[in-house]
This record gives structure tokens, sequence and C-alpha cells, in this order.
């Protein structure tokens, strides 16, 4: 039986999952069910295995998951130069296409740096709370209906874990959203008002 504290998280779920024999979750009270605790579990084992297998990116002293686009947006860069030749329209276009690639890759440097100083030391600290059975779980969904999704989610200072059970295909899916990033706003002209 895990520590965990785990809660539900809405109020649309704040009827709680209905289990013959047990009493009706409510929204933000500790879940003591061994059978939802048992779903969850589900869940985070997953969570932990996903990252132990890309472990080389997500919890590397040097490597992060953006290398391989900083890289590929630098080689593009280094190419496009190449592409231009004799084709006009991408000449006219050359400035804008590396301006843009330019912010992107200042922008995933950015992230790469807070990566390796924030996100990954706060996403080993997470996973050694769940080992420990320390961490906070919000749980959202129908850990028993298959024709529902269940989501537990796990937070940080700078991190929010989506782990979801998908409704009907019963498939896992992972979402890490990382907070605290600046970003670029694009502003592109409206073509579809233009008349020939």
């Amino acid at each position: 039986m895990s520590l965990w504290l785990l809660r539900l998280l809405n109020q649309k779920s704040a009827g709680g999952v209905k289990v013959k024999g047990s009493r009706r979750l409510k929204c933000g009270e500790p879940v003591d069910d061994p059978r939802v605790i048992k779903e969850v579990m589900k869940l985070i084992n997953e969570f932990l295995n996903r990252v132990e297998r890309h472990k080389s990116l997500l919890l590397s002293d040097s490597a992060t998951p953006f290398d391989e686009s900083i890289r590929a947006l630098n080689n593009w860069l280094t190419n496009a130069v190449a592409m231009v030749n004799d084709n006009e329209v991408i000449a006219e276009l050359m400035p804008a296409e590396q301006k843009t690639s330019n912010e992107m890759i200042e922008l995933l440097s950015q992230v790469r740096k807070k990566w390796l100083s924030a996100y990954k030391p706060e996403l080993r600290e997470l996973i050694e709370k769940l080992r420990k059975g320390e961490a906070e779980i919000i749980i959202n969904g129908e850990p028993f209906n298959s024709n529902k999704s269940f989501i537990a989610y796990l937070y940080t200072e700078n991190l929010a874990i989506e782990v979801d059970k998908v409704a009907k295909s019963e498939s896992i899916t992972m979402i890490i959203s990382l907070t605290g990033l600046s970003g670029v706003y694009v502003t592109t002209r409206d073509y579809s008002a233009r008349t020939s």
C-alpha cells in the first residue's frame, strides 16, 4: 500500500467513483480505497518506466530533450544558404526564415539551460518522492470504467505532469508541461481577404 496522498481534482468528478460496497469519493478528500490506489499505481509505474527508458535525455547531466531540435535547426541554417542559389522567391524569404530559426534556436537554448538547472532536478526529486510514497497525486476520472479516461496529475514548482489512461483504448499517454518560459509572438499576414 502506498503512502501517496491522492485527491480528486474537480467538481465534475465530485461524485467520485461509485464502487460497490464503498462510499463515493468527494473532491479534495484523500483517497484510501486500495482499488483506486492500485489503478493510480499502474499509471505512476508506467510514468516511472518511461522516464527510466528515456533517462539518457530526461535525467542526464549534459543531454536534454531539446538538443536534437537545436542541432537540426543549426544544420538547416548552415545548409539554407546553399538552397538559395538562383531561386528568387527563396532568396526573398531567406532573411525571415533565418530570423525565425535564430529565434527558435534562442528559445530552445533557454529551455535547454532551464531544463538542466531547474526542470531536471525537480523531475529527479519527484521521482524520489514517488518511489518513497511521499508525493501528492491528484486524480480525475473513472479508474474502473474503461469507457472513460482516468488521469493522475503530478506537480512540482516548474513541472506539471499528466499521466492519462485513455478512454476505450486504455493506452497511457503522458504530457510534461514546463512553466516559467518566455515566448515569441508570430504575426502573419491575413491572405484570406486578398482578391486577385
